[in-house]
């Protein structure tokens, strides 16, 4: 009768420990998917500021040609 005992102890010992191995693997596999989750919002950050400043670059060149195309304007239609 002991022994039983004994091994119903063992067998409930094992399952404890598997349910704490399974739980750390979850919160490992959760920690896993933030991580990624967190990585690929950085990258896609960095792609809108990409854009952003290319966005910008262009609105600057854009306004730079205009600026330059009017002050050659100017003195042809003085004349």
């Amino acid at each position: 009768r002991a022994a039983a005992r004994e091994r119903e102890r063992q067998r409930e010992e094992e399952e404890r420990a598997n349910r704490r191995a399974e739980a750390e693997k979850e919160r490992e596999r959760s920690h896993g998917r933030e991580n990624r989750e967190r990585t690929e919002l950085r990258r896609e950050s960095y792609i809108l500021d990409d854009k952003e400043e290319e966005q910008r670059r262009q609105a600057k060149r854009k306004t730079e040609t205009e600026m330059a195309f009017k002050g050659r304007e100017r003195p042809t239609m003085a004349t």
